[in-house]
């Protein structure tokens, strides 16, 4: 087995890539905050690396958790309307058994699921 195929080996190394990318993008959010935001007539602070790192962060962890937060979560329909429409095509589909039918469907589902007779509704 390679020393690059082990998991110790890819965590570091997609730790290392992660880091950089990091330190990079602190380094541009400094440079472009030192050199072009900050102007000799304006009082703005000079940012530092780590200011500038923990701006990064921030960033990515605010546009993810925007992304993530904003995604589209169809309404749960309520139930009663659900129920009652359920109700209606189950009584249209066994309107016509016959009672021998019906009987044998309430000996199958007391058999199975456990129903009571005295709670079904007719």
């Amino acid at each position: 087995m390679s020393l690059l195929t082990t998991k110790t080996a890819r965590s570091i190394i997609y730790l290392c890539c992660i880091g950089g990318l990091l330190a990079l993008n602190a380094f541009v959010v400094v440079e472009l905050w030192n050199s072009v935001l900050r102007s000799p007539d304006t009082d703005a602070p000079e940012l530092s690396f780590l200011e500038g790192a923990g701006l990064t962060a921030f960033a990515y962890v605010f546009v993810f958790a925007v992304r993530y937060g904003l995604r589209y979560v169809p309404p749960r329909p309520t139930s009663e309307p659900a129920r009652a429409s359920t109700c209606d095509e189950r009584n249209e589909r066994y309107a016509h058994l016959t009672a021998e039918q019906r009987n044998a469907i309430k000996a199958e589902l007391i058999r199975s699921c456990g129903c009571q007779e005295s709670t079904s509704k007719q």
